[in-house]
């Protein structure tokens, strides 16, 4: 089993763009790093790419807390625990160009708000 990269955390729009390029370049061992260890399933072929997986999302800061349908409230540093299934349908050059979530129950153990995620798994975040 190929042991996987080391944890890359996306901070900045640049971290974010980096992710992506690697992305659509197809080299797993870079965007696999952006990745946290819970991620549950990744499948790939030459026409999708489907992933599942808990995804915590963080308002970045200084923005002003707002609502966001039902995500519910994001405001700096906290936002809600998704449970998702993310389909990317990737065209003949292997770009994505089309994106489709959707939200799947979270289990009564698993925390529902970032910070809440943060202090269940305090220790284990990526570096």
């Amino acid at each position: 089993m190929t042991p996987l990269p080391e944890k890359r955390p996306i901070k900045s729009r640049d971290d974010y763009l980096e992710y992506a390029e690697a992305f659509n370049a197809g080299n797993f061992e870079k965007y696999a790093s952006f990745y946290a260890d819970n991620m549950t399933r990744l499948c790939v072929d030459d026409h999708y790419v489907v992933i599942e997986s808990y995804q915590v999302f963080r308002g970045q800061p200084g923005i002003q807390p707002q609502q966001y349908g039902t995500f519910g409230e994001i405001s700096p540093g906290k936002g809600p625990v998704k449970h998702v299934v993310v389909w990317y349908r990737l065209n003949k050059d292997g770009l994505i160009d089309q994106l489709h979530l959707n939200e799947l129950q979270i289990p009564d153990d698993v925390p529902k708000r970032s910070e809440d995620w943060d202090t269940k798994f305090q220790g284990t975040k990526s570096k």
